[in-house]
């Protein structure tokens, strides 16, 4: 047997962007401060409103109290733009530079602090299959190589082994990894691949 840890990445369409915003609140008394940061959920609900953008999905977590004294709350939420149903004045990219220019706003006059954007696959599961495929395909050059060295053929694939995979960058080199932008996303796969060798 000879075995071979390959890794590849492949890309997809992006169909989600998400931004993580965070807000901090004080004041003099840990009620007053967990009463004045839960206004945080309605305000900014009312603000995107406003805009009248679609394909918005907004999660607020409640506030919690990161200090005693004095008294601090923070308060994390994700808003989560479908990219496809977005609308603007000239479609989805319009409508996506009105949601940045939106969130730069709300983040001056909120408080708060809004993440680069991190963009999502439609199909997460499809293109991680596509990352472990070709992170498997590599694997056998390398293969063929240690057997040919040893005298010997490949004779069949015995086990593969998903070492990881992930849509953020990765530790190691992968070849076909590029940096995510607004139209497509790249998930990488690190795979070890077991073979079966017979006599030449």
């Amino acid at each position: 047997m000879v075995s071979c840890v390959s890794a590849a990445a492949a890309e997809g369409p992006a169909a989600t962007a998400e931004f993580t915003i965070r807000y901090a609140y004080e004041a003099e008394t840990a009620v007053d401060t967990l009463a004045g940061a839960a206004t945080f959920d309605e305000n900014l609900r009312t603000s995107l409103a406003l805009k009248e953008l679609k394909g918005l999905e907004i999660r607020v977590d409640p506030p919690l109290l990161s200090r005693y004294t004095p008294p601090r709350a923070e308060v994390n939420a994700v808003v989560r733009a479908n990219l496809n149903a977005l609308t603007g004045d000239s479609g989805p990219q319009m409508g996506f530079a009105m949601l940045i220019d939106e969130l730069a706003r709300i983040s001056e006059t909120l408080k708060c602090t809004v993440s680069l954007p991190h963009f999502l696959p439609g199909d997460e599961a499809g293109l991680i299959s596509q990352a472990v495929r070709a992170a498997t395909e590599s694997a056998f050059a390398p293969a063929d190589a240690a057997a040919a060295a040893l005298r010997a053929r490949v004779y069949t694939v015995d086990q593969i082994d998903v070492l990881g995979h992930g849509f953020d960058r990765p530790e190691e080199p992968v070849a076909g990894w590029h940096e995510p932008g607004p139209r497509t996303v790249s998930c990488w796969a690190r795979v070890k691949v077991t073979y079966i060798l017979a006599d030449e």
